[in-house]
């Protein structure tokens, strides 16, 4: 419903009839129906406030007569201006030139005053249903109830930075050239393009940031005995999470509580007949993508024949373990088997 108009330039706004409908003769659904479009493309809000103005002067200019003298000066100065000095057909003796004109002039000057009032965009989700938000990158946020969003207007600057209080789940459009950066309490979150979710507790300054796809470098601000600040940092992967405590000062690096697989379905091998066990947990570390550690040569004679289907990652692993005689412990993000020599 809204995707078309996601898109639009503002001479697209001004040349649409629902649009121009609205600006002339709004009435509570048309109302409703742009304030709704605005909460989910903010980004949006400078080019509908132009056109919006456009088509208003546009409808007192329609009752007003245009001196033929101010449209004349106004198109020889546009025509100045113009590098190439072609010989130019003089166009501007024409009526509908004359009028081009003034629509020039008013779209300069909104356009001049809008440059003049940028400002930070801040959404608050205060509804009972996660909101959907489109950024100016065309990446999305979904926004927790209670959440707030904070970004400055079209991503201007080097990077693409946004500040969250709340939780949120970010699928971030990739630009190798101009990171990303999610500001939450104390907690830094940096990524090229990948999707993630951020847990700032409100009202606390805990914060959990768990990977979804891709690679996501953590960050946390701490002041060492000199006073200085020190960057400190954990890149994540898919299936893990960290989680940072302000007044123990600690950010923890661990697994999910139920990872995912990264692989799809007809690409993990539901049935294993006689397998080496550490073929096995091989295969189940490609398809989660978590590193799993054993010792080979200790394990190199086990072997077993087992289905792992409707089953998740950790309870194939508490089948593989009880099978041979071995426990596991998830240290850091990765998953250690302890076990002994199979006979």
């Amino acid at each position: 419903m809204f995707e078309k108009y996601a898109r639009y330039g503002l001479n697209d706004f001004v040349q649409d009839e629902a649009f121009a409908r609205w600006v002339k003769s709004p009435d509570r659904e048309s109302d409703l129906f742009w304030s709704e479009f605005l909460v989910a493309f903010p980004f949006r809000r400078e080019v509908v406030d132009q056109a919006r103005q456009v088509v208003l002067n546009l409808k007192d200019a329609s009752r007003t007569e245009v001196r033929e003298e101010d449209a004349m000066e106004i198109w020889q100065t546009i025509q100045s201006s113009i590098a190439d000095r072609r010989q130019v057909v003089p166009l501007w003796k024409k009526r509908w030139m004359i009028w081009a004109a003034a629509i020039f002039m008013m779209i300069a000057g909104v356009a001049g005053w809008q440059a003049l009032n940028r400002k930070t965009i801040e959404i608050a989700n205060t509804t009972l249903k996660p909101m959907l938000i489109h950024l100016p990158d065309e990446s999305q946020v979904t926004l927790q109830p209670h959440g707030r969003l904070r970004y400055k207007h079209g991503f201007r600057g080097r990077n693409r930075e946004v500040y969250l209080v709340g939780e949120a789940f970010f699928d971030v459009t990739r630009d190798p050239q101009k990171p990303f950066i999610v500001y939450a309490n104390d907690v830094i979150t940096r990524v090229l393009g990948t999707s993630f979710n951020i847990k700032a507790n409100i009202g606390g300054e805990d914060v959990t940031v768990t990977v979804k796809t891709g690679k996501v470098t953590v960050y946390t601000n701490r002041k060492n005995a000199k006073g200085k600040v020190e960057a400190h940092g954990v890149v994540l992967k898919p299936n893990q999470q960290v989680a940072y405590v302000k007044n123990m000062k600690k950010i923890t690096k661990t697994l999910v509580a139920e990872p995912l697989p990264v692989l799809p379905s007809e690409a993990i091998q539901p049935l294993f007949v006689n397998t080496p066990v550490t073929e096995i947990f091989s295969e189940l570390e490609k398809a989660y993508g978590v590193e799993i550690l054993f010792d080979s040569e200790l394990l190199a004679g086990c072997r077993l024949t087992s289905s792992f289907e409707s089953k998740s990652l950790f309870e194939r692993l508490d089948v593989l373990c009880e099978a041979i005689g071995a426990t596991y412990e998830v240290v850091n993000a990765r998953i250690v088997i302890n076990g002994k020599k199979c006979q």
